[in-house]
């Protein structure tokens, strides 16, 4: 793939949600099921391989390959937060990717599944109160924005001029 918008080249994606437990059905459910949903084993971590399952985990729902055979990783951290006098207990998430088409479509197999209807397991649990996606300019498109430009031509960005 080459680069969609070339005069943004080297900014990001990020997508940031909130996401709000059930612990105490999360907590229910048997270890061997939690790691089948998470697709990795609880104590240490280790990856589970999912290829031949008829229903995939979340790790398996949320890696994305494209018609060549790329795999098309993002950079992503959760935060977990607990307001306990409220029975608050979540995760805030954040990704970033080269592509909005990859983060679009992680959360198309999570929501809807792959195949259609075999989505993400781990939504029984966990449900999303907020979310949103924004683009991040790499410096170059910074510095020509701060400079009266548009990023990747030189021509100003507004004839307007402001008054001293």
């Amino acid at each position: 793939m080459g680069e969609e918008d070339a005069e943004f080249a080297g900014g990001s994606y990020v997508v940031i949600q909130k996401y709000l437990h059930d612990l105490g059905a999360w907590g229910r459910v048997p270890t061997p099921l939690q790691e089948e949903i998470v697709g990795r084993t609880k104590i240490d971590n280790i990856e589970i391989d999912d290829d031949d399952a008829p229903r995939k985990s979340h790790k398996s729902l949320a890696t994305i390959v494209d018609a060549d055979g790329n795999e098309h990783d993002i950079l992503r951290d959760n935060m977990p937060f607990g307001r306990a006098g409220h029975g608050e207990f979540g995760t805030y998430f954040i990704g970033y990717s080269r592509y909005l088409w990859v983060i679009e479509k992680m959360l198309q197999r999570m929501y809807l599944g792959d195949p259609p209807g075999a989505y993400d397991r781990l939504l029984d649990f966990s449900t999303p109160h907020t979310g949103t996606t924004f683009f991040a300019p790499a410096r170059p498109a910074l510095q020509a924005i701060a400079a009266g430009e548009t990023p990747g031509r030189s021509l100003p960005i507004s004839s307007t001029t402001v008054p001293s």
